[in-house]
């Protein structure tokens, strides 16, 4: 029997945190992959290691995730449950970060855009976009400003629409070389000539 000296034995406490982590974003991978039988699959295994570390943030982060694969596939009763689930994980938090907030406020607009709900995915971008606008964060301030253009030209107002989608584009301009940023200026001139 061959006997490793102590400090060369893994220590477990610390691969679990290792494990769910990987697993979680090999599975934000595969869902950008549109791989979601994958995506799942690995979120599967996220979610026990965290389950075992009783980690909020990243349950959290998890049922955000699976609503995000869910409304990608289409099944938007099915997200709005998952992200409603985020939601009281959310607030279980002792400490609650802005940025997780404005991650999942948006991601429960971009449900309701989809289950047309309009107004009230309208109040979650504006949300949003009060706190990328304090953080001074431009891509994610963008992003805000484009899907609120998309939802105020689905209220049938598109020259307001189009005064935050450009807003958005100006947002883009000085990172605009980036490939992210390059996707979303694609959709952000889809929903300009969509307005004009």
């Amino acid at each position: 029997i061959i006997q490793f000296p102590s400090e060369d034995t893994p220590d477990l406490s610390k691969i679990s945190p290792v494990i769910a982590e990987l697993n979680f974003y090999l599975a934000v991978l595969y869902r950008e992959l549109s791989q979601f039988d994958k995506a799942f699959a690995k979120l599967d295994t996220a979610s026990e290691q965290y389950a075992r570390l009783n980690n909020h943030v990243q349950n959290m982060l998890v049922l955000y995730e699976t609503a995000i694969i869910y409304r990608n596939e289409g099944e938007l009763e099915k997200s709005l449950q998952w992200i409603n689930l985020a939601f009281n994980e959310f607030e279980q938090l002792k400490e609650k970060q802005d940025y997780h907030q404005a991650m999942l406020e948006h991601g429960k607009g971009l449900i309701l855009l989809d289950l047309q709900q309009y107004d009230e995915a309208l109040t979650l971008f504006q949300r949003v976009l009060i706190i990328w606008e304090k953080q001074k964060h431009n891509y994610h301030s963008a992003l805000a400003n484009n899907d609120i253009g998309a939802a105020i030209f689905r209220l049938e107002r598109p020259t307001a629409a189009l005064e935050y989608l450009n807003k958005a584009k100006l947002l883009c301009e000085p990172i605009k070389d980036r490939a992210y940023v390059k996707e979303l200026l694609k959709t952000i001139e889809e929903n300009i000539a969509e307005a004009k």
